[in-house]
């Protein structure tokens, strides 16, 4: 048993589940964007740090901010147009951070290069 292994899978589907219970107790106002805000953001935070590293915790993210997804839709349903929104608003973001780390994925691999070139 190593403690690097796996420890940061284990310590994000923490924090997940952990989100998701404090998400089910403030699912109403201001409480509902904090929760959503916070898990959001640990998920861009564990892709950042340690997605590269581990193909489980980049998996993990992704079925989490799919969770998240549904709960915010869930939690906000109303008319059509609401839905709508909702869902425009995720995809413009999604698609951003998406070109965001593209981006800095093929920065850290011409660090990457460069470092090695150097040593």
């Amino acid at each position: 048993m190593q403690l690097g292994g796996r420890l940061p899978l284990h310590a994000f589907l923490g924090f997940l589940i952990g989100m998701a219970i404090l998400q089910f107790e403030y699912n109403e106002g201001g409480g509902l964007i904090l929760t959503s805000a916070l898990m959001l953001a640990g998920i861009v935070a564990a892709i950042v740090l340690a997605g590269r590293d581990s193909r489980g915790l980049r998996w993990l993210a992704y079925i989490g901010f799919a969770y998240e997804l549904v709960w915010i839709y869930l939690v906000m349903m109303g008319t059509m147009l609401d839905t709508a929104s909702f869902f425009l608003a995720a995809a413009v973001i999604l698609g951003l951070l998406a070109f965001v780390i593209i981006r800095v994925e093929k920065r850290m691999r011409g660090h990457a290069t460069e470092g090695g070139a150097a040593s």
